[in-house]
């Protein structure tokens, strides 16, 4: 696994600890992510993409909010379906793809 800084480990020992997958996780981290850090996740041959991040109310940048959102984009088909979402944490669905520019 590559090296994590020290906020990417705790991070991503918080999606380590998470009873959702079905084998031990390689968590590998992902660029991007201005108010939160991301991940792929790969487990018992699924890919997984996770997103660790906190509340910011002085962004007006509430995590439950971004999990509602999320819910309602991926019921209308333009967002793999959500597999968790709670306490800072929401995991997708990988798509591999580029970021637009």
């Amino acid at each position: 696994m590559p090296d994590l800084s020290p906020d990417q480990q705790g991070a991503a020992d918080r999606l380590r600890g998470l009873p959702i997958w079905p084998a031990p996780p390689r968590i590998l981290p992902c660029a991007g992510g201005r108010t939160n850090q991301n991940f792929r996740v790969e487990a018992d041959g699924r890919v997984y993409f996770a997103r660790v991040g906190i509340d910011l109310p002085h962004h007006f940048l509430m995590r439950e909010n971004e999990a509602r959102s999320y819910r309602l984009a991926a019921d209308a088909g333009v967002a793999p379906p959500l597999v968790h979402a709670g306490d800072g944490i929401l995991v997708t669905d990988f798509i591999e793809g580029r970021t637009l520019r």
